[in-house]
């Protein structure tokens, strides 16, 4: 039956080109308003791509304050504008759509009036997890595919002579793949952001590639148009989209952010080697079968629905604690400016997780290490550098880490720390470093760190129990402030011209 016709607010933090979130902004605006929804979007950056969708007779704005009409509902993709949206339409419901593993723009708002958390894939849906969303309001909606636009080719070439390499911002893998290319007789184009080429006519020129090199959604659009795909992405290689992968996705390969190859000119020569025009054809009837615009579009109204018929929530507890993390910390600019920086490093490895499961809701719940291949380095919130092989250490008075209330039900609130802490080599009159451990503005371990210890090759061990009121019965994570209160650069200290101020040295955290 149809959905009755409903106001929906989309939020996107950009609608000027045609990014993976921009396109499906614009598909997902165009199907919903076709089926007689009214649509309207915010985005505070607008360009090109918004005038298109205002031709379309689809409202764009890039001010709140000109939305006079509160939605039925908010479809939010990207945490600021859609919080900025929750704000103008106190009352009004909304979902979140997370896209990516790495973004901060991602990060999810963990409040009352968010109903549904949607994941694209198993990397997000980790991630959502992870951040605190609980399992029975998390959906996995893969990206969709505009058959209407993206037509399938009827002729499969027997030996590829083309290809087209669709990248996003940053394409590492590009370099191999011209090797490969040019080493196999294959004529390249390559287009995306990360060569500053934008098109307009995408999906005639993946309909005439025999072979496409890309990611997430741009990979399932050149299968939709009977194109081979060889899954490459800043993050890692993940061979030639066959049958067998298709099948199970978002499942395998093609639903994970992190892939299990490195990009080599060798691996792309193999992957080109194996083209199949036969399986390719296969890929491309399952593609267009599993992930439609129009089924997509059918799933979110029976999400806006359950929203809807829920009863309505108007906390802003989880609202205000976003803005409180998102509005800078004056006191401490450099550091916070480096976390920015530093959130891909530590954020795209969550998917890690996805390797050890065999569906999504039978994850376990692992210790937390803290390397620099760690799914665990999500967790960490302000204050912490980029990982290293061993850990991570903290660059400033005070770090912050959310805990997983799950990881704390589990191991019934008692941690096991190892760390240790930096001791300027030079001063050795310094005998004692301390580290508090804080939530919710309760002090609940003081650390001390001896100096005879600093040169052990193992870690120091501390065990922390943390209160029964701060976790159980709670859901999300709960905040561990770690304060520091003597960190020191290297630089400053004489011994080095490394200019952080170092501090703990966190290598994991697990249960007893």
């Amino acid at each position: 039956m149809p959905m009755a016709p409903r106001s929906i607010l989309i939020t996107n933090i950009t609608l000027r080109t045609r990014t993976g979130t921009e396109v499906m902004t614009a598909e997902l605006a165009f199907a919903l308003a076709a089926r007689g929804h009214h649509v309207a979007i915010y985005s505070p950056r607008i360009g090109d791509l918004a005038m298109r969708v205002m031709a379309h007779g689809i409202p764009v704005t890039d001010r709140v304050e000109t939305l006079t009409s509160p939605p039925d509902i908010i479809h939010g993709h990207h945490n600021t504008p859609l919080a900025v949206a929750m704000v103008r339409f106190p009352a009004t419901p909304a979902i979140f759509v997370c896209h990516d593993v790495a973004t901060p723009y991602d990060e999810p708002i963990i409040a009352p009036r968010i109903g549904a958390y949607i994941a694209v894939d198993q990397g997000s849906a980790a991630r959502l997890l992870t951040q605190g969303v609980e399992a029975a309001q998390l959906h996995l909606i893969p990206n969709a595919v505009d058959l209407d636009r993206f037509i399938c080719r009827t002729n499969f070439a027997a030996t590829p002579r083309t290809a087209l390499a669709v990248t996003k911002a940053r394409a590492p893998w590009l370099p191999a793949v011209r090797e490969a290319c040019a080493t196999a007789g294959i004529a390249l184009t390559e287009v995306g952001p990360g060569v500053n080429r934008s098109v307009d006519d995408l999906p005639a020129r993946m309909r005439d590639a025999d072979i496409v090199f890309g990611w997430a959604r741009s990979a399932i659009e050149a299968a939709a148009t009977g194109a081979s795909v060889i899954l490459c992405s800043e993050y890692g290689f993940g061979g030639l989209l066959t049958t067998a992968i298709a099948e199970r996705y978002p499942e395998g390969q093609l639903g994970r952010q992190i892939l299990p190859m490195a990009v080599t000119p060798a691996s792309i020569s193999d992957a080109i080697l194996r083209y199949d025009p036969v399986d390719t054809a296969r890929v491309a009837t399952i593609v267009r079968q599993k992930l439609s615009l129009d089924d997509m579009t059918t799933r979110y109204e029976a999400i806006y629905d359950q929203v809807l018929a829920a009863p309505a929530e108007s906390a802003s507890t989880g609202l205000a604690t976003f803005l409180e993390r998102t509005f800078p910390r004056f006191d401490l600019p450099s550091d916070l400016h480096h976390d920015a920086l530093s959130l891909d490093a530590r954020l795209i490895r969550l998917d890690a997780w996805l390797d050890r499961r065999t569906r999504l809701e039978q994850l376990p719940v692992p210790d937390l290490p803290f390397d620099n291949m760690s799914p665990a380095l999500g967790l960490l919130h302000t204050g912490w550098a980029d990982p290293e092989a061993w850990g991570v250490w903290t660059i400033a008075p005070v770090a912050t880490i959310d805990l997983p209330i799950a990881h704390l039900n589990a191991w019934d609130g008692n941690l096991v720390l190892r760390c240790n802490h930096y001791f300027p080599a030079g001063d050795e009159q310094d005998r004692l470093r301390p580290v508090e451990i804080r939530a919710a503005g309760r002090l609940l371990a003081r650390l001390s760190f001896l100096r005879r210890d600093y040169g052990r090759s193992e870690s120091i061990i501390h065990r922390l129990a943390i209160p029964d009121s701060l976790w159980r019965g709670q859901s999300g994570a709960l905040r561990l402030a770690f304060h520091i209160l003597a960190p020191q650069s290297p630089l400053d200290a004489g011994e080095g011209d490394d200019p952080r101020r170092l501090g703990l040295a966190l290598e994991s955290i697990s249960g007893p």
